[in-house]
């Protein structure tokens, strides 16, 4: 047993002054004897022995009373919680925890999901007392403390859906670090949330990492989750080509998912490219289904492209649409690096034949040129020269993107040099043809899956390519870094790709020239030409797609101006760098959806895309067996699962503060009381008719 207000039992001392006034009346007094009364004497002792039982009965009844009266003001509780005997009042700490992931917008009879959590968290407050300390943990937001009640509930009006997904475990070791670290004699957790299954994890069952909070704090846990719900959401948005062109079909896919057990009929689904809306499907989803879904359309401009998915209203909105994004440049700039003009005059032409709306910017430089290979989103390399090829191997280790094709006079003793710095496949030999009719090596095997193969065969015809003839050629071995795209009929390789690095690499093994083949010749030269050079600057388009709390890599070791400007989905953001000493600023302000635009000096240095976590649209709850299982092994038998139908302000009140006995001793006391007045009562008429005789 506890007293709620121990500093009462201080009138506990009152209790003395019925003893007091009982010895003060009781003083000794000189006797006379008379000799006509003596014969009373024996007549009365029965009487007086009578007479003083009922006065120490009533010392007894008065001092009961002031103790009963005291105890019932001081407020003696059975306990069931932990209270500290420090304080003097039963003050509260209590640590509000409304789960605000955008799960519980979801709308029931009753309204949101959310916005009843937030009722009953104010009905909570308003029966707890000022002065009280008040503790509001929020996804996206810092911890926000209050004694006052009025604050409070503001701060509970305050409260937003957020879009960022913050596990319960994280929420509940924040609220314990700031309830340990009180003084109240309440340490209380309110926890409003739908408990989905991926809001508490069961490997937390093992983590051995937790406070020690046990008898220290207790847990009031509400599951306001809905049952049967239905909600369907969008996710995953990919371009799917690896070749962007201008006026060009590309291809969008998008999974749409069915989190109900019911099945939902044509939902309509549409693909927005830069807030114009260019493609729409209906879907039917089966129960729990997800379903790839994709989009064709058309790109007609280049630079910044955002794109994105939407799917028609539900019970759920956040998780509705799905982002992406990607850059074109305006211009493709090309170096070509070669050594004797003969090695270039059918790749110029080519380049001249397919640069559509002008977009190719081609400089052609002889190796023994100055030229910065930094400034180009591509080389092609026709050099056996080795400044040349020490410039084009470190540009391709940095990222760069880089096409070999043997040079017209390449010998057998430049193999080495040449393929050594540049990683190349083994080199063999140089293999040379006497040229006729017959003999010759030809395409053996091609791998059409390739993207850079993409659009340039009809299915028709695939397997009707008439192949070049090719009279001299580089005989390279394939290995496991290598991506073997077309092979001749030795096996050895016509056309690969590997990776150096960072950087990619698309190579022959013929020269383009007419005596080592007639590969020039052919139709599908020009347009393998143009493949292979939007397939490796596409590659440069494409940026990690984000969740929303990310963070975003920022690299500001190149920028000029120090202040920059972030253009969010809703509202502008500045980043001032200056001073900052890292390559990499980690910008994580990433509370919302959609796509990201960084800018220097209005110069667009970086773009990034952020959504929802997908496994937030998913409403399965945690097993309640799982669930009361992690709340026991850290909180022991201190928490309690609250039903949203019972009456859970008297349970949280009955647990808080016990079985309050203050009523029951308060009567005790009134009984004593009557007592104390009819044996009082009684007692004077026994004086008065010992004193008449």
């Amino acid at each position: 047993m506890v007293f709620l207000n121990p500093s009462i039992l201080l009138g506990l001392l009152a209790a003395s002054i019925p003893i007091l006034i009982h010895i003060i009346n009781f003083r000794k007094l000189h006797k006379v004897e008379f000799s006509t009364l003596a014969f009373l004497k024996e007549l009365q002792k029965s009487k007086i022995k009578k007479i003083k039982i009922k006065q120490w009965l009533l010392l007894l009844l008065r001092t009961l009373i002031i103790i009963f009266l005291v105890l019932a003001f001081a407020r003696p509780t059975l306990e069931s919680t932990y209270f500290s005997t420090e304080t003097s009042t039963a003050k509260s700490s209590a640590a509000f925890i409304i789960d605000n992931s955008f799960s519980m917008s979801l709308i029931g009879d009753e309204g949101s999901v959310f916005n009843k959590s937030k009722t009953e968290a104010k009905k909570i407050i308003s029966q707890m007392q000022n002065g009280d300390q008040f503790y509001f943990i929020i996804s996206g937001d810092s911890i926000k403390k209050t004694t006052d009640k009025k604050t409070a509930i503001s701060i509970i009006d305050k409260i937003k859906i957020s879009f960022f997904t913050e596990p319960l475990n994280k929420k509940l070791d924040k609220a314990n670090s700031e309830l340990l670290a009180s003084q109240n004699i309440n340490k209380e957790i309110f926890l409003f949330s739908d408990f989905q299954k991926n809001t508490l994890n069961k490997s937390l069952l093992k983590d051995s990492t937790r406070l020690e909070i046990s008898n220290k704090i207790k847990l009031y846990s509400f599951d306001m989750s809905i049952k049967e719900t239905n909600n369907y959401s969008v996710s995953n948005l990919k371009l799917e080509n690896s070749i962007i062109e201008l006026n060009k079909q590309i291809t969008f896919s998008v999974s749409v998912n069915n989190y109900s057990v019911n099945k939902v009929d044509n939902i309509v689904a549409s693909l927005f490219v830069n807030d114009e809306r260019v493609a729409q499907q209906t879907v039917s989803l089966l129960p729990n289904q997800q379903k790839k879904v994709k989009f064709e359309t058309t790109l007609k401009s280049t630079g910044l492209v955002e794109a994105k998915v939407k799917l028609e209203d539900d019970r759920i909105l956040q998780d509705n649409q799905c982002y992406t994004s990607f850059y074109i440049p305006e211009k493709i700039k090309i170096l070509v690096i070669y050594d004797n003009i003969a090695d270039i005059r059918f790749l110029k032409a080519a380049i001249n034949s397919i640069s559509t709306l002008n977009r190719f910017n081609t400089n052609f430089v002889k190796s023994t040129d100055n030229y910065n290979v930094e400034l180009y989103d591509v080389i092609f390399l026709i050099s056996t020269n080795q400044t040349a090829i020490g410039k084009t191997s470190n540009y391709i280790s940095a990222g760069g993107k880089a096409v070999i094709i043997p040079s017209n006079t390449l010998k057998s003793s430049d193999l080495k040099n040449l393929y050594n710095k540049l990683n190349f496949p083994i080199a063999k030999s140089i293999i040379e043809l006497p040229p006729n009719d017959n003999n010759y090596a030809e395409f053996n095997s091609i791998d059409f899956s390739h993207p850079i193969l993409n659009n340039i065969f009809t299915s028709q015809i695939k397997n009707k390519i008439e192949s070049p003839k090719i009279y001299k050629y580089i005989k390279l071995t394939p290995s496991q870094s290598t991506n073997k795209i077309i092979s001749l009929n030795d096996k050895s390789i016509f056309l690969g790709e590997y990776n150096l690095r960072k950087g990619k690499v698309i190579f022959f093994n013929t020269a383009i020239n007419l005596t080592w083949s007639n590969f020039p010749l052919k139709g599908i030269f020009a347009p393998l030409v143009n493949n292979i050079i939007h397939y490796l600057t596409s590659k440069k388009a494409f940026v990690k797609s984000y969740k929303v709390g990310d963070i975003i890599p920022l690299n500001i070791e190149n920028i000029l101006y120090p202040k920059i400007e972030v253009k969010l989905p809703i509202g502008l953001d500045n980043i001032n760098v200056e001073g900052f000493k890292n390559k990499i600023y980690n910008y994580n302000s990433t509370l919302q959806p959609g796509n990201y635009k960084f800018y220097s000096n209005n110069k667009l240095i970086m773009f990034a895309s952020v959504n929802t976590d997908p496994t937030e649209s998913d409403l399965s709850g945690i097993a309640s067996r799982i669930k009361n299982q992690i709340f026991k092994k850290y909180y022991e038998g201190n928490f309690i699962n609250i039903n949203q139908k019972e009456n859970y302000l008297a349970t949280i009140k009955q647990s808080r503060y016990g079985t309050e006995l203050w009523k029951p001793i308060l009567l005790i006391a009134f009984l004593l009381a009557l007592i104390e007045m009819f044996v009082a009562r009684n007692t004077k008429k026994d004086l008065m008719t010992l004193d008449t005789k």
